[in-house]
């Protein structure tokens, strides 16, 4: 290795040109390198403004999005419901004429279709209503609390 680093120096001394071609590409690679991390750190500063001023507007958007999505489902949760009760209330109704062979199966699937969704509407409306009062309430501790949950 050493014999093939004095031959390369030796070449250099004796031919002038391949000195000065192998300063100029040296040079080259310097004031290259020197433009690259300028434009690469203008384009991070860049990108540090950029992300600043959006981060306000895209933590608002995300937190009206969950805010939405929670009260979307409290409405379908109650819609589903509304459909069991009336499904309930027309199965009572056929009871009340004799319109089932079996009153008992037709009596519990009656209690089945309003007590599942009741409590099922419940449970969707406990979940979500605490969701959307620790939005308003603390909106930094929902984000947090958000981004945690989905690093775990």
């Amino acid at each position: 290795m050493t014999n093939e680093v004095q031959t390369i120096g030796e070449s250099i001394q004796a031919n002038p040109q391949l000195n000065d071609a192998i300063v100029s590409v040296l040079t080259g690679v310097k004031n290259a390198g020197g433009e690259i991390y300028a434009a690469s750190k203008t384009a991070i500063a860049s990108s540090v403004d950029f992300l600043s001023q959006q981060t306000p507007q895209i933590n608002d958007e995300f937190l009206r999005w969950k805010t939405a999505e929670a009260l979307l489902y409290i409405g379908v949760f109650l819609l589903v419901l509304i459909i069991a009760i009336i499904v309930a209330k027309l199965i009572s109704k056929g009871i009340k004429t004799n319109k089932f062979d079996n009153d008992d199966t037709a009596m519990i699937l009656m209690w089945v279709l309003r007590i599942v969704p009741l409590v099922a509407f419940i449970i969707c409306l406990s979940v979500n209503s605490f969701t959307i009062i620790k939005i308003k309430v603390a909106p930094r501790v929902y984000l947090i609390e958000y981004v945690v949950s989905y690093i775990k």
